[in-house]
Formats: structure tokens, C-alpha cells, sequence
């Protein structure tokens, strides 16, 4: 009973402990749930990619080409008109115009003071802005503050619960474009990637906070604007915004409003055109024609690099391509704010549930229990990756089951060890520390049943009726019992035999079973000689004590025997069986016959190896055997 209270009241006390760090402490945790979850998105092949988006690369040929970045914007105005002119669907910059255009000619003139009227391709391009279906991109900057103006965009968004925007990223300040394109394009989108897992671009937000305003990230913008829906409603609760709702299509994020990317693989995976063949007209029209346009770079000087699950550097465009791609697909990965209950459930039956199958399996069937309940808790991990696209924490429900195994293994080793100890206490009290350690170390084969020669024992204290009535006290006696029998059976056991049974003031011991001894009679023998010592040193205490000597005969013989575990199913004892013990039962009693202390039969000292002082007695034919029997007395 007390190993079953310490047991459940560790596994209960590790289920609180791990419910509470995983609701309370999520982000101790982080690091090591992306890479579990990296784990099962990289052992798998990546979706393939949507047809529908296409990226036009600042590259580093076009850079050669069109000369060093920023290009004059008179080239962003001829590019826009070509894919515009082409059937482009609608186009983001994944870049800002944070400037006026240096390489401007009304910008040069008036750095030379020259008089006269020049091209301004800022105007110019805001113009064609005005003309194309263009989402200009700005930069949040999210650790600093600054002065600039909040950006402009078309979307109108609404809250639906809780009108709280501090479930949000919160942005300080914001790199934005100059106020002439700002105000004539169509709308705009940030392109920031605030979150940042184990050094891997992981999510996109697709709205940030900024003086107390919503904005669209440009990816999400550009959805929007391609859905024909004006409003953005964001479904908000006390605990973080559940999703997001685009006309008809329903967007579940996480807490900040952020989605998991789904990446199509390594970098380049979507269609690339250069730059500089959209400025000279060299492309396809089938690439641009009604599809997502995003305009960013891949060039490394350019450093918009960066690492993802399957690429170290990936170009940041790409990033805003695979949010399109998800979000048109359906198939982003999030962290919805339910997923407390399906890591309260995980840990419930890590811990409670396997707790509790392991208590009541052997250690074979407690291992296997093992390995079933963590494949069961990694396809539950599988499973809702890849068919509900939701990520929850991992790592505490894992580490919970290694540590529900590890109480039930020490819980089970130390009980057991107790177990052990307490057998070996028992079997010590009957035979050697030595072949103690051998019947606890064998197999249970040793205790089969099974013919083998023994050699057995019988002693028995003289006049012991009459010792009895004249001892009135009985605990007197049962005292003065112990102190002779506890030195008898150290004698026994030290000479590596066995002590089968106590009749009344008798013993019985055996040697050469279950463990095989070669000198076996005659350990049995110095045995017998021991005891008698021993009881020369007892009865001077017993003399003192108790006013009584205690005189006692030994009989032993040699012989074939059945020995092993015998009883019924339910109770059994290892013992032995036939005319070999009943014969050293009789020699026992010849003792007071022939006045003797010890008596052998013929059997023994056919064994014996060693030098002994043994006188024949006599040749006797004991009750039940037909066979006469040569008999010798060993003295001491």
C-alpha cells in the first residue's frame, strides 16, 4: 500500500508540475518545440508550390546590367508598365523607397543649381502607381521610435470580441516610403519577419500594432486586395486573436495574430524572372498574366538573405511568396489558443494514464508500454501538423513520459530491490550468503524438480519432552529454543547446506541442493562437528541461565533423492523426497540406542575426503528398508 501512495503521488505531482510549466512557461520550452516540429517538417517532402506567384529578382545580373541599387526609378516606372501592360494580377515591393531618387533628373539639376525643366522620376513614378496595381512595401521598426508618419493603406479592419490590441506585435517606429508614392499607390504592407525561432525564419505576422492602428503585412495586403474584400475582421479574445476573416476565407493564427510558414522547400523554388528582362520586355507573358507579382532581390550584396527551415539563405522575398502561397492553399501551420487543451490532454495521459497502465505491467510488458505511448504521442504530433495544420508545444509532454518511465523504474527497482533483500534475508536464514546469491541469481529452472545426490541431515535434542513439562513458562522455552537453534543453523549455513524444515525441537538440512557442492558430506559432517561445539559453548550458558545442558544426536546419510519446488499451486516449499531421507531419519534415532553423538551411514563415508575419527558401529536393518545398513559413529 505504501509503495502504491508514493507511486501515484509522484506521477500526480509530475502531472501538476508539468501542466503548470507548460501553460505558465511556453517560451522555455520554444527552442526545443520548433525543433521537434522542424524534425517532422523536414522528414517529409515539401508541398508543391502554387503556380500563381511569381517574383521579379533584383538580382546581381541586373545590378550589372542597370547599373549599382537603387535603380533610377524611371526603370521601377518601365518595369510596373510591362508587367501591368502584360495582365500582372497585382504587384508588391518587397523593397522601400525610403529616398528621394538620386539618379533623378530633376534631382541632379537642382544639386547643380542648373535652371530649366526636368524629368522627376519620383513623379513618374507615382504616376504609374496611380496607373498599375502596385502595393508599396515599408519596414516597422519595432525596437526604436521615429518620426515619420503612419503608413496608408485601403484595408478596413474590424474586431470582432475583444478590442484589445495589445494581443498584437507592437511596432515603435516605421521606415517608410516618401510621401509622393506613398499617397498615390494603391495601398501598401509591411515586410517585416518579427519572429525568429532557433535562428530560423519560422512565422510571419499578418498584422502588427502600430499608435493604436492595425496594419496588413504586404503579402496578406495583397491577398486582400486580389479577394476584392474591403474588410479585415480579426476575431480577438482575453487570450490573443483566434484568426483572421478575408471575405469568405477564414485565417487561424496564433495569439499575435502570426501563421506558421509552410515552406515549399530551399530558396528559388518559386518562378524567378530578372529584373532587367522585365525592364527590356524579355519575358513571358504566361509567367506574369493574372498572377501575384512580388518585386525584391536575391542579390547577396543587397543582404536580403535569410535562413529557413531548408535553406540558410533564402531570399527575403521568397518569405512573402510562401505567405501568399500558404494562405491561397490553406495549408500555413498555426498555434491556436485552444492548444492548451491538446497539451493538457498529452500530458494527462503521459503521465496519469501511462502512469498507471505502467504500474500494473511486468517489466518486459512496462517497456513495450513505453515505446507504444511514445509512438502514440509523436503520430498525435504528426497528425495534426499535417492534417489539421496545428503546432503545439511538444517538448514538456515528451519529457513528461521519459520522466513518468523513470519514477516506475526507480519506484519498481527500489520495491523490488526491498523485495529482494527481504528473500534474501529468508533464504539466508536457511542456507549459505552464497547460495543465496546463486538461487536469487539463477534462473527458476534451478528450482524444477529432479533426481540428484544429497546428502541429508537429522538432529534432535534428547529428552526434550521432559525438558518441556518441566519448563512451565512456554515463551521459557520457545527462548530457550532459539538460543540453540540460531547457532546450529549458522553452522548449517556456513557450511553451505540447507536447512529444509524445524520438527518441533529437530532440524533437517541437505546438502549438495539446489547448488551443487563437490565435497557435499563432508561439509555436512564438519557441520555436525561444529554444532557440537557450539553446544558446549551454549550449555554453559544455558547452565547459567536456565540450570539446563541440552545433549543432542545427529544422523546423517547419503544418497539419491528427488529434490525441487513441491506443494500445491498456490503454496509450495523446495524440499526433498525418498528412502535416502527417511534413512538418515532412522540413523537420527539410532543415536540413543548406541549412546551416540553423531552416526554416519556407510553412503557418507564413502564420500568423505577428508580424515575423521569414525568407528563402525554396526550393521542394522532400520524400520521400512529391507536392506541392512552399515552404520558408524564420528567422533568428536
Amino acid at each position: 500500500m505504501k509503495q502504491v501512495i508514493i507511486y501515484f503521488s509522484l506521477i500526480i505531482l509530475l502531472f501538476i508540475l508539468a501542466l503548470f510549466t507548460y501553460v505558465k512557461y511556453p517560451h522555455v520550452t520554444s527552442s526545443v518545440d520548433e525543433k521537434i516540429t522542424s524534425y517532422f517538417l523536414k522528414a517529409r517532402e515539401p508541398s508543391p508550390h502554387s503556380e500563381q506567384i511569381t517574383i521579379v529578382d533584383i538580382d546581381a545580373r541586373s545590378i550589372k546590367e542597370l547599373g549599382q541599387w537603387p535603380f533610377s526609378r524611371d526603370k521601377i516606372s518601365q518595369v510596373l508598365y510591362n508587367l501591368s501592360n502584360r495582365g500582372a494580377g497585382i504587384i508588391g515591393f518587397d523593397v522601400v523607397f525610403a529616398d528621394k531618387d538620386r539618379l533623378s533628373p530633376h534631382h541632379m539639376a537642382e544639386i547643380l543649381k542648373v535652371d530649366g525643366k526636368y524629368r522627376n522620376n519620383d513623379i513618374l513614378l507615382s504616376d504609374t502607381l496611380l496607373q498599375t496595381p502596385s502595393i508599396l512595401g515599408y519596414f516597422f521598426n519595432m525596437t526604436t521610435q521615429n518620426k515619420q508618419l503612419a503608413p496608408i493603406h485601403k484595408a478596413k479592419i474590424s474586431i470582432l470580441g475583444e478590442d484589445k490590441l495589445n494581443n498584437f506585435n507592437h511596432a515603435l517606429g516605421v521606415t517608410n516610403n516618401i510621401d509622393i508614392l506613398k499617397t498615390n499607390a494603391y495601398s501598401s504592407g509591411f515586410f517585416n519577419l518579427t519572429d525568429i525561432q532557433n535562428g530560423i525564419v519560422d512565422k510571419t505576422p499578418l498584422l502588427i500594432e502600430f499608435k493604436n492602428k492595425l496594419y496588413p503585412s504586404l503579402a496578406f495586403e495583397m491577398l486582400r486586395i486580389a479577394s476584392s474584400s474591403e474588410t479585415i475582421i480579426v476575431h480577438n479574445s482575453d487570450l490573443g486573436v483566434i484568426g483572421l476573416e478575408l471575405g469568405n476565407i477564414f485565417i487561424p493564427t496564433d495569439h499575435l495574430a502570426q501563421i506558421k510558414l509552410n515552406f515549399r522547400g530551399k530558396g528559388f523554388t518559386f518562378k524567378y524572372i530578372p529584373f532587367v528582362d522585365v525592364y527590356t520586355n524579355n519575358f513571358n507573358k504566361e509567367d506574369v498574366e493574372g498572377k501575384f507579382i512580388l518585386i525584391g532581390t536575391s542579390d547577396m550584396g543587397l543582404n536580403d538573405k535569410v535562413p529557413t527551415l531548408y535553406d540558410a539563405e533564402m531570399p527575403g522575398v521568397e518569405v512573402h511568396a510562401t505567405t501568399i502561397d500558404n494562405i491561397l492553399n490553406s495549408d500555413f501551420f498555426f498555434t491556436p489558443l485552444d492548444s492548451y487543451s491538446y497539451g493538457m490532454f498529452i500530458i494527462f495521459f503521459t503521465t496519469i494514464a501511462v502512469g498507471t497502465i505502467l504500474y500494473f505491467l511486468s517489466p518486459i510488458y512496462s517497456f513495450i508500454a513505453f515505446i507504444i505511448s511514445l509512438m502514440i504521442i509523436l503520430y498525435i504530433n504528426y497528425y495534426l501538423i499535417f492534417s489539421k495544420h496545428i503546432v503545439i508545444s511538444y517538448f514538456i509532454p515528451i519529457v513528461s513520459l521519459f520522466i513518468t518511465v523513470g519514477i516506475y523504474t526507480v519506484i519498481a527497482y527500489y520495491y523490488e530491490n526491498q523485495q529482494r533483500k527481504k528473500v534474501f534475508k529468508k533464504l539466508s536464514s536457511k542456507v549459505s550468503v552464497k547460495v543465496a546469491k546463486e538461487i536469487l541469481n539463477s534462473d527458476d529452472s534451478i528450482l524444477n524438480i529432479k533426481r540428484s545426490d544429497v546428502t541429508i541431515f537429522f538432529s534432535d535434542i534428547r529428552n526434550f519432552t521432559a525438558l518441556s513439562e518441566n519448563i512451565q513458562d512456554p515463551l521459557k522455552l520457545i527462548n530457550i529454543l532459539n538460543k540453540y537453534m540460531e547457532p546450529m543453523v549458522e553452522s548449517i549455513t556456513n557450511h553451505e547446506g540447507t536447512v529444509d524444515k524445524f520438527i518441533g525441537d529437530a532440524i533437517m538440512a541437505y546438502w549438495n541442493a539446489p547448488i551443487k557442492t563437490d565435497n557435499h558430506a563432508d561439509l555436512a559432517l564438519s557441520s555436525a562437528l561444529d554444532q557440537l561445539k557450539k553446544l558446549n559453548e551454549l550449555n554453559i550458558e544455558l547452565k547459567k541461565e536456565f540450570s539446563i545442558t541440552l545433549d543432542i544426536g545427529i544422523g546423517i546419510n547419503s544418497g539419491e533423492c528427488i529434490v525441487g519446488e513441491m506443494g500445491s499451486s498456490g503454496r509450495s516449499d523446495y524440499t526433498l523426497i525418498g528412502d535416502s531421507v527417511n534413512l538418515a531419519s532412522r540413523v537420527e534415532d539410532l543415536t540413543k540406542l548406541y549412546n551416540a553423538k553423531i552416526i554416519i551411514t556407510e553412503h557418507t563415508k564413502k564420500l568423505l575426503k577428508n580424515s575423521y575419527k569414525i568407528v563402525k558401529l554396526d550393521t542394522v536393518q532400520v524400520k521400512g528398508k529391507t536392506q541392512k545398513t552399515v552404520i558408524y559413529e564420528v567422533l568428536a
